[in-house]
């Protein structure tokens, strides 16, 4: 992301909604970061084993609440069958719910109640289609079901369907206007409307009437905190969120949007045993090297020493998330937690295990695996060479790890030799590295950026040096928020860019401006953001159902919004292409 005066600091787009980051700092240089090759299975992952989250994690007292409402059991009527789906389902079990609803329905009659809960699990999977089978039913039985009606609305929103999914939210509140829980949901769901058609303003008045309806709504109070963030108040970002993790800490966008805003320290200040010291550094060597089971094996040592070895236990989640071992991931981190409530990267982990447990959730009954399309995508060949020259991290990545890269790249990769010709570097930091560990940023630990965000928390600085979480390659995968494309591209816009390239695209910016052209508000606020969104939307030929807000724009959606950016943008990728592979 970019500011006029000096740089840019990266954010991540997350399920449900994201803040993406606006203000920046420059540094003159930097060097690689150490054992980038682990983060979210990007190397050589191991088979899964781990789906939902177990014992573990649930041990932790961040999730004993929820633990204490979410106990296995049979339902003895609908109702209760329906409200221990609702509790797995919440856990990120979806198998789990449906096991549930099934035994309900043999047992009990169909009713617009358990119908709707059906939906409920499809449109946790962003599966709309299928979960309009159960509630187009639940409508037909029963016109005036809120469960069912807040179903629907839900199904178009992830549509993008915003008329429909208006209409059914005023039917909801119109009909049952004192059912505060459900009025509480629709209200939420109408600030997403809001939100996704650009009304800030009405969005934030929903938000403020789901949670008048029902204080303990953890998503209406996670709406409110990502908006509280693009008003740039940090300290009520920081409120809501908590308050959110506090009524349900699975909730793993609002724990991602905290992290940014937290910068604990005495995980980073501890004392600790010089046995455990020792097991720890020889897990960083050992993980540098891409000696994963051994680094595991080191880390495991240095835990067991010492107990509440912050640094150890995240970099034990670390590499348990790259092993797609998602439990052991939040176990690791939730026992930081306990160590520094305060930790960012420790929140930052739970949030991804929590999202990889939903990705395996959704995938075990059935929905759509958007890494396979993604996979199954056309890439255009880049020179190798230069990749490694720009992107030092390149030969520690798995196959999947290039390949993304590569996609991320591909349309700006004429670029790639001026780029190289100034000595830009482009590095990935391991899941359990903030930026300021690096060299030529450590004294970034305790500034923030202008809208009250950590530069300790986030995940990435642009500029000629540039630094990206792993994590995103993964995210990119799934049909999320491409960032390292986004990155990329406001890194070459800054730094290898000829004037008559930079003048053309100003000038677009402006047009698309005056004409209500730009992809979105934030593309809106200056000309680098206006090309780096258009960039990303440029290499993304699909987006997953949730990915929304300035994380879901698409090549067609460019297209047919900015004619003119796309034009130069295919003109760029054209030139690109030309250059072909090794």
């Amino acid at each position: 992301m970019n500011s006029s005066t000096k740089a840019r600091v990266a954010s991540v787009a997350t399920t449900v909604y994201v803040v993406v980051a606006l203000g920046g700092y420059r540094p003159a240089c930097v060097v690689s970061p150490v054992g980038t090759a682990t983060a979210l299975g990007q190397i050589r992952p191991r088979p899964i084993i781990s789906r939902t989250i177990g014992p573990p994690c649930e041990s932790s007292p961040i999730f004993s609440r929820t633990v204490s409402r979410t106990s296995v059991g049979f339902g003895n009527s609908v109702e209760s069958s329906v409200e221990l789906a609702r509790r797995a389902w919440t856990r990120l079990d979806y198998k789990a719910a449906l096991d549930t609803l099934d035994r309900a329905r043999s047992d009990f009659r169909e009713t617009p109640p358990l119908l709707a809960a059906y939906g409920s699990v499809y449109l946790k999977a962003e599966e709309p289609s299928r979960a309009r089978q159960y509630l187009d039913r639940a409508i037909k039985l029963d016109g005036g079901c809120a469960e069912a009606m807040l179903g629907e609305a839900e199904a178009s929103l992830l549509e993008h369907n915003y008329a429909a999914a208006e209409d059914w939210l005023r039917r909801l509140l119109t009909t049952n206007p004192t059912d505060n829980k459900n009025a509480s949901s629709g209200h939420v769901l109408m600030a997403r409307v809001r939100l996704e058609t650009g009304d800030r303003v009405e969005a934030e008045a929903e938000a403020a009437r789901a949670i008048k309806a029902d204080p303990e709504n953890a998503h209406a109070l996670y709406i409110m905190a990502f908006l509280r963030a693009a008003q740039r108040k940090p300290a009520q970002v920081r409120s809501l969120a908590q308050r959110a993790l506090e009524i349900d800490p699975y909730l793993a966008g609002a724990r991602r949007l905290l992290s940014q805003y937290l910068n604990g320290s005495a995980g980073y200040s501890q004392k600790v045993d010089a046995v455990a010291m020792h097991h720890f550094e020889a897990g960083k060597a050992l993980e540098a090297q891409g000696r994963i089971g051994e680094a595991l094996s080191e880390y495991e040592a240095a835990a067991s020493a010492e107990p509440g070895y912050y640094r150890a236990l995240i970099a034990l989640a670390g590499l348990n998330l790259m092993q797609r071992e998602y439990n052991k991931a939040v176990a690791a981190a939730s026992r930081a937690l306990e160590v520094d409530p305060e930790g960012a990267i420790a929140n930052m982990e739970i949030a991804y295990a929590q999202i990889g447990l939903g990705e395996q959730s959704r995938t075990e009954i059935g929905a759509t695996d958007y890494s396979l399309r993604f996979y199954q995508d056309r890439l255009e060949p880049v020179k190798s060479s230069l990749l490694r020259l720009v992107f030092p991290d390149y030969d520690k990545l798995s196959g999947k790890g290039r390949f993304v890269l590569g996609k991320s790249v591909s349309g700006l990769a004429s670029f790639l030799p001026g780029l190289a010709s100034v000595s830009a570097r482009h590095y990935l930091l391991r899941i359990d590295q903030s930026v300021s560990e690096c060299a030529g940023f450590k004294e970034l630990r305790d500034r923030t950026t202008f809208d009250g965000r950590y530069y300790a928390s986030i995940r990435g600085v642009g500029g000629r040096i540039a630094l990206s979480g792993i994590e995103y390659l993964d995210e990119a995968s799934r049909g999320g928020f491409n960032a390292i494309a986004h990155e990329f591209a406001h890194q070459v816009h800054e730094t290898a860019m000829s004037v008559e390239d930079q003048n053309a695209i100003r000038r677009l910016y402006a047009t698309a401006v005056r004409e209500g052209r730009a992809l979105d508000y934030y593309a809106a606020a200056n000309e680098f953001e206006y090309f780096a969104t258009g960039y990303e939307a440029f290499v993304s030929g699909f987006k997953r159902p949730g990915a929304t807000l300035t994380a879901r724009h698409t090549r067609d959606e460019l297209r047919a919004r900015d004619p003119g950016l796309f034009s130069l943008l295919a003109k760029m990728a054209d030139k690109s292409a030309q250059g072909g592979a090794d």
